[in-house]
Order: structure tokens, then sequence, then C-alpha cells
């Protein structure tokens, strides 16, 4: 403890002036030159977003793995765009990022641009935040190039492609030239009425209620801090297609790298056997929407948890529509086996 003085050598001004200038360099002490610093590359931020953000321990994102696999494809692949300093980063070293990942097609591309640009946006805020680690600290980024890169708008065939009804039941019976566990594992996509692949793979035998012919489903998608989990009916075909299924705890994966990735594709490829325009996962799912029309609205989004906001989200979740799901599963699957 240092000593300013005596007491009656000191008027309380003096000495309240003498402690300030000691504490002065009590801090000039602990400050760090950072003139000398250099600010983070585009792999260094990047691979920081992943490991402190997507797989942060406290609170892991959903789509950490997917975003992992976009990143690593893209951006840690392309060595001359991940040694640029991300203080000095442009529109001009961003834009082959994104055209690249056009060529493999819209969706992938938006979604690449989106994770691109939360990734930068995380880099902006992170010195700020009192939790983040003190290597951080230095980031002086100022600038996200990728929020002026526009979002690629679907083309209007495609987002309104969805299957006949002959077509779905074709689809359904090629499901026979799929191999085991692939097939009973889309088989249950089919009849479910796409819901997505990703939210099926999570599914567990402790969801599973045999005796109320139910099923708890979790759904992360829109970056909730939180799952959203809710119930759905199964139908018998439904359960029996789960016993074929997968075996171990999660009957609907085959707990490969990418939960639902291969198996779309196999929908892509059940697609190209049919000789005509061409359809993917998603696009089931768009005929469950287009062909169901005798279910309400409100009920075709809790049971395939669609445009489910907060608010929405607990009306729907308060007035329960699973007999009238119910019911349209059975429709549905009539659909699927062609007995519409």
């Amino acid at each position: 403890m240092k000593q300013i003085g005596n007491y009656p050598d000191l008027s309380y001004t003096a000495a309240k002036r003498m402690a300030q200038k000691i504490a002065a360099t009590v801090a000039l002490g602990q400050f760090e030159n950072r003139k000398g610093q250099t600010q983070p590359t585009v792999r260094e931020i990047f691979q920081a977003y992943l490991t402190h953000h997507q797989f942060n321990p406290h609170s892991p994102k959903a789509d950490a793995p997917k975003v992992k696999r976009q990143f690593d494809r893209f951006v840690f692949s392309n060595a001359r765009f991940c040694r640029i300093d991300s203080s000095k980063l442009d529109v001009e070293d961003c834009v082959p990022l994104i055209r690249k990942s056009l060529e493999v097609g819209q969706t992938t591309s938006n979604n690449l641009l989106r994770n691109c640009k939360a990734a930068v946006n995380w880099a902006m805020r992170v010195p700020l935040l009192p939790s983040a680690p003190a290597e951080f600290s230095h980031w002086k980024i100022k600038y996200n190039p990728f929020t002026v890169i526009p979002l690629q708008e679907p083309s209007k065939e495609q987002d309104e492609r969805f299957l006949s009804h002959e077509e779905l039941a074709e689809a359904y019976n090629l499901l026979e030239t799929v191999p085991w566990p692939a097939r009973e594992i889309l088989r249950f996509y089919f009849l479910s009425g796409g819901i997505r692949l990703r939210q099926l793979s999570r599914l567990t035998w402790e969801d599973i209620d045999e005796s109320q012919m139910t099923m708890v489903l979790r759904d992360y998608k829109g970056r909730r801090a939180k799952a959203r989990v809710y119930t759905l009916p199964i139908t018998k075909l439904m359960l029996q297609t789960l016993h074929k299924a997968a075996p171990g705890n999660t009957p609907l994966s085959t707990s490969k790298t990418s939960l639902d990735g291969q198996h779309a594709r196999y929908v892509t490829s059940i697609g190209q056997l049919m000789k005509g325009r061409p359809f993917t996962a998603k696009h089931i799912r768009k005929t469950g929407w287009s062909l169901m029309r005798e279910i309400s609205l409100e009920a075709k989004r809790y049971w395939l948890s669609d445009d489910m906001s907060s608010i929405a989200q607990k009306h729907y979740d308060f007035f329960d529509h699973r007999k009238e799901i119910l019911e349209g599963m059975l429709k549905w699957q009539c659909m699927c086996e062609g007995r519409s």
C-alpha cells in the first residue's frame, strides 16, 4: 500500500488529488501498447466464430456442424481469401466466394452468404463483449462487405414446383431402390408429410409414445436460443417403419457426419429416375403443403413447424391441432400409396 502522507500535514483536497494521481499511475502501468498488434486474418475470424460462437460449449448452436462444413468447403479451401487482413476485407474479395457457391445452387449460396455475414458481424462485436477472451480485445473490424451482397432470388418455376398425385405415388414406390436403412428413413419422411430430415434425425425412442401413438419433435431452425418442442401423432404404418429403420436409439439417423445430406441425395436420385421435372427433398415438403388442401393453414404450420414466430408458436401450441393432423396424415398416407 502506498502512503500519501500524514493527516495533519495534508488537506483533504490535496490528499484526494494525490490518491487520484496514484490510481492513474497504477492504471498506466497496466496499459498495453497495442500499436504493433496486427489485425486477424479472415481464417482467424471465421475459425474463432466457429469455436467461440457456433461450438460454444455453454450454448452450442444446432446448425454448427452444417456451418462448419460450409466454411470448410468454400472459405477455408480458398487460401488467398483466408490470408486477407480482415480489417481490409472488401466486396471484391467476397464476391468470387459467393459466385463459386452459386455453381452448387441458390440455396447453398444464400446459406453461405448468411453464415459469412453472421461470422463477420460477430467479429465486429466480440471485442466489446465482457465474456470474450482477451485475445480478441484488439480486433478493430469496422466493415462487413457481405452485408451489401444481395441474396439470390429463387426462380419462380423452382419455387412453385410440387409433385402431382401420380408423381408422389411413383416416387414413394421407388423408395424400394434405396438401400436399407435409408429406405425406411425416407419412407418415414414421406409418410410424415415432409417434416425436415434434420428434425427427424434427432428423434429417439424416448420421444416415441407407442401407447398414445405420438412423437416429440425438436425444431432448432431459425437460430432459436432453444428448440421448439412439440408433439405430433403418428400412424400405425409410421410406427412400423420406425421399427424397421436404423438400429439403436435414433431410428431415423445413421450416425454419419451429415445427419441428413445423404438421405436428401437419395430423394434427388429418385427424381432423376422418374425422367420428369427434377425435384429434391424440399419439394416433398412443398407437395404436402399443396396437396393437403383440406387441412387448415394453422394445422399445417403446427405439423411442419413452418413460419412459427414466437407469438404464433404459443398460439398454435395452445390450440392443439393433433386430431386434424392425424386425419391429414392418414389421407397423405393414402396418396403416397396411390390409393387417393
